[in-house]
This record gives C-alpha cells, sequence and structure tokens, in this order.
C-alpha cells in the first residue's frame, strides 16, 4: 500500500486550511532544517506532534508533508491506520520506505546498491528476538517482566547462557509443578535460541545503520535534493496497542541515523495508554515515550470560528440552493456581507453563532456536527431549515428532556426548563443592520421561536396568526415568508420542517467513538 502523500500546485497546498495552520507549518519545517544543520552528530531525530481528537492533525501533517516536497525534500507518509491490518509494522513501514526513495535513486547505481543492502540486512531482523519468547510465558513462568525482558535484548553486553541462568534463578520460585517445570525448559531453550542469536542480530542492526547512512550520502550528492529524508507516520494512536508500540520501537531503533527524521502525528494521551495496554496497567507510559520522542509539538486549540469551518468542510452538505438561511442580503454594521453564499460557510456560521449561544465545547461541537451530519443525509433533495436543524441538535446534545418538553409543547417558556440552556447576554445573537439602515440584534430563541410558533399551521392560518406579531419581511420572517410578492402568500409548507424534531430524535442517537 503506497501512502506518499500527492504533490501539489504551490498554491493548493494550504487549500481549505480553516485552522489557519500555515504559518505553523512554515515555521516547523524551518526549525527541522536548521537542527539538521546545527545538530550534525545527531543520529536521527522524532517529533511528536501532539493534539487531541479533531484538532486537524492530519490536515497538518499532510500539508506540511507536501510543503516539504516542494522545498525539496526526499518525503515518506505512512498511514499507520491504514496499515493497521498487517500483522508486522515494520515490514509494511519498509516497504514504504523503499518504494518513497526509488524516484530518488534510481539514476544513481550506488545508492540502489546502498538501499538494497540495507533491506538484506534488515529482512534478517524483522521478526524481534523476543517474538520468539513470548510476554505471557515469561512474565507467568519466569517471573521476568516485559520490561525487564526487553532491557534484556536492548543492552550493548551479550550474554550467554550462563549469565541468563544465573538471572532467571534468583527471580524463579524455587518449587514448581511438573506443568510449570516443563513450560519452564521450553522458556529456557527459547531464551538460549535467541541469545545465540543476538549477536548476529546486533550486527545486522549495524550494518542496516551503515547502509542507510551511505543512502543518505548518495542523496546528499543529488543537485536539487534537501537532507533530512522526512518521515510522516499518521494515525498511531488509533492503530491497535501492539502494533503502535512495535512500530514505534522499530523506527527508533532501526532509523536512527543523521539525516532521517520522523514527524510523528499522534495523541500522546492516547498513545500512553496503548503502552499500558501492552506491558501493563501500572508501567509508566509517558515515561516509556519519553525514549522514543526527542521533542512534542502540541497543536494549540483553534478558535471556534475556525474549528467550526473545518468540521463543516468534512461533512456531506446540501447543496446551496436547498438551504433556508435568511441572510443572504444582510450586511454587518460595517457594511459587510454577513456570510458568504456558499454551504460551508453558511453551517460554520450558524454552528458557530450556536457554541457561542450555549457554551459548546470542541468536543460538543463535534457531536452536533455528528447529529448534523446523518441529518444531512436523510434530507437528502429537501429544504434544509439550517437554524432550526442546527438549534434541535443543539438541544438535543445539550439536554434530551428538555428537548423533550421544548419540542411537545412547542415553545421555549419556564415550563419547558429551557431557560437552564438558554443563552445569556445576547451571546450567539445575529447583529445586522436592517432595510431602514437600522440596528437589528436577533436572538436565535426569537429565530427557534418562530419556527415553533409556526408548525402545524396551515399557509392561511399563519397568515392570520403571525401577521400583527412577527415581521413577515426580514430576517427572521424570511424563513417562513419566501414570496414577497404578496401579503397573504406564504413560502411556508405544513411539512416543510414539521418533522424535524422527529429527525433529530433519531439521528440524535448517532455519536463519535471517543479516542480517549
Amino acid at each position: 500500500m503506497h501512502d506518499q502523500v500527492e504533490e501539489a500546485d504551490d498554491s493548493e497546498i494550504w487549500k481549505g486550511d480553516f485552522l489557519e495552520r500555515e504559518k505553523e507549518g512554515a515555521n516547523l519545517l524551518y526549525f527541522l532544517q536548521k537542527r539538521n544543520l546545527t545538530k550534525t552528530q545527531e543520529n536521527g531525530f522524532v517529533l511528536a506532534i501532539n493534539g487531541k481528537w479533531g484538532s486537524g492533525k492530519s490536515f497538518f501533517v499532510q500539508r506540511l508533508c507536501k510543503e516539504a516536497q516542494k522545498q525539496k525534500h526526499p518525503t515518506l507518509f505512512f498511514d499507520a491506520w491504514k496499515n493497521d491490518f498487517t500483522k508486522d509494522p515494520l515490514l509494511a513501514f519498509i516497504a514504504e520506505f523503499n518504494s518513497s526513495l526509488n524516484k530518488y535513486l534510481k539514476h544513481i547505481p550506488l545508492s540502489v546498491q546502498a538501499k538494497e543492502q540495507a533491506l538484506e540486512a534488515l529482512n534478517k531482523i524483522w521478526k524481534p528476538a523476543l517474538k520468539i519468547i513470548g510476554f505471557t510465558i515469561v512474565k507467568q513462568v519466569a517471573g521476568l517482566s516485559s520490561h525487564q525482558i526487553k532491557e534484556l535484548f536492548d543492552s550493548d553486553e551479550d550474554l550467554d547462557d550462563e549469565d541468563l541462568e544465573v538471572k532467571m534463578s534468583s527471580d524463579a520460585p524455587e518449587r514448581k509443578s511438573d506443568a510449570y517445570s516443563e513450560a519452564a525448559r521450553k522458556l529456557n531453550t527459547a531464551i538460549s535460541k535467541a541469545l545465540n542469536e543476538h549477536r548476529t542480530i546486533k550486527e545486522s542492526i549495524r550494518q542496516f545503520k551503515k547502509q542507510v547512512g551511505a543512502l543518505i550520502q548518495a542523496l546528499d550528492s543529488i543537485d536539487g535534493i534537501q537532507l533530512p529524508i522526512i518521515v510522516f507516520v499518521d494515525e498511531l494512536d488509533r492503530c491497535r496497542p501492539d502494533y503502535a508500540i512495535e512500530l514505534l520501537e522499530g523506527i527508533k531503533h532501526l532509523f536512527g541515523v543523521r539525516g532521517v527524521y520522523f514527524v510523528i502525528s499522534t495523541n500522546l494521551e492516547q498513545l500512553s495508554h496503548s503502552v499500558k495496554a501492552v506491558y501493563g496497567s501500572k508501567f509508566d507510559g509517558h515515561t516509556y515515550l519519553r525514549r522514543f520522542f526527542d521533542l512534542q509539538y502540541s497543536l494549540p486549540e483553534p478558535s471556534t470560528k475556525q474549528f467550526c469551518l473545518a468540521i463543516t468542510a468534512e461533512m456531506s452538505l446540501p447543496d446551496i440552493s436547498h438551504v433556508v438561511y435568511g441572510l443572504g442580503f444582510l450586511k454587518t454594521m460595517t457594511g459587510q456581507v454577513i456570510v458568504p453564499n456558499a454551504t460551508v460557510d453558511v453551517v460554520a456560521y450558524v454552528l458557530e453563532l450556536h457554541a457561542n449561544a450555549f457554551d459548546l465545547s470542541l468536543r460538543d461541537l463535534l457531536q452536533v456536527t455528528t447529529i448534523l451530519d446523518v441529518a444531512f443525509a436523510l434530507l437528502d433533495g429537501k429544504q434544509v431549515h439550517i437554524f432550526f436543524l442546527v438549534f434541535l441538535a443543539v438541544l438535543y446534545h445539550r439536554d434530551v428532556g428538555v428537548y423533550s418538553l421544548v419540542v411537545n409543547v412547542r415553545h421555549l417558556e419556564q415550563i419547558t426548563g429551557f431557560p437552564t440552556v438558554d443563552p445569556k447576554n445576547g451571546r450567539g445573537a445575529i447583529e445586522f443592520r436592517n432595510d431602514s439602515g437600522q440596528p437589528t440584534m436577533v436572538l436565535l430563541s426569537t429565530v427557534a421561536a418562530l419556527y415553533f410558533k409556526s408548525m402545524g399551521h396551515s399557509s392561511t392560518e399563519w397568515n392570520a396568526i403571525s401577521f400583527a406579531a412577527q415581521p413577515r419581511y426580514g430576517f427572521p420572517g424570511n424563513l417562513i415568508y419566501t414570496d414577497c410578492d404578496s401579503m397573504f402568500k406564504s413560502h411556508l409548507a405544513a411539512g416543510e420542517f414539521s418533522f424535524y424534531p422527529d429527525l433529530i430524535r433519531r439521528t440524535g442517537g448517532f455519536s463519535k467513538l471517543e479516542s480517549n
């Protein structure tokens, strides 16, 4: 599976950068370049791009990879999650490493030879010696922890069988049952076999690193190529624990070579849980990860506006011709158009208003957009009254009990409990100049109340009920009335949005799985 990020036109690299990460990407790439020039004795470098669920890590590292390509760095983009189905993560990674460098090396016989020799050396060690033993048997029979066994093989000293027997005898119980003794005998045999191969494995690692170093020198001789090689690994925290840890360990131990930099996108908190899943619940996952990451860079949380644009862009949105939002002709106090006439901008704007009004966190917004995404799919081809739909989705997310009372009685009064979640102090209000040029402010609750009040009435009934109390033309009246040529001609159709409460009840059962 080839995960190399396709090269893009320079002007398109950061297209859709709603979280405004481009400047961060430029600074980070400059840092990597300067480090490679100044840390001349450094054997490789591993940087963790740390971010919470929904913070845009994947978008960031994909664009950063393209930016590195533009600046002539040899690159590899490896989606760990897409390769999680393989049994041997290191083999999948090496296959990518091989194919990604081919285009840089195919015209240089020396470098091709160096690469082939490196891969040949690696083939001898692709299955770690610890696989021969098995952590479960080690823990239960030998009395050694996973950490102790790992230290045994990571040590620079070559232990012989006698050394091992002394170490085991100090920890093992004095008396064993027959079954226990047989298991111990098999364990001794397995460990002895591993130890016999220990020198060969360590020498193979040395040879592999030597050949990768020769490959780096060959790349450095090519005009127009800039070191370091930058390897981007994405979605590591989503992988099964054993896969994630084995890949991380392989990367650190086999590619600790000058001129090879790794940028790994992950949630460090979640990754530490993966470490514990492999080594035990009492194992210090955070301390363990510090062995592999030289530095971490934490992506700052985006603003609500940025985040709404980013998550809306990932949704399956209706065509703008089907979206009823009533703001197309309105302008702000400074004369600017309130929202561009594009679905992504309209939906993001309405989401932002509700997020501010109801104090929604970024995680809340992700759950609300999950509800909306399903609702959009079910509304395919129908009119989408976006203010009403978002209001209902937010209210359902905030308090299902209040939601049920509100949609049953169709108003937002004290009896429904709505004041307990009601926007305060005008937060989330829409401010604009009306047709007369006067400053106007409309609360989201006012817009929702208009929809509730109109539900269940025919056009004629609604004309009689609302004419005196609610302006028919201008926002928010234009959400219900779109034909302004006749005082008595209404756009309202009984079934156009009266089923929204039931729709949200159904879609409200959908939610994203938590990653931590």
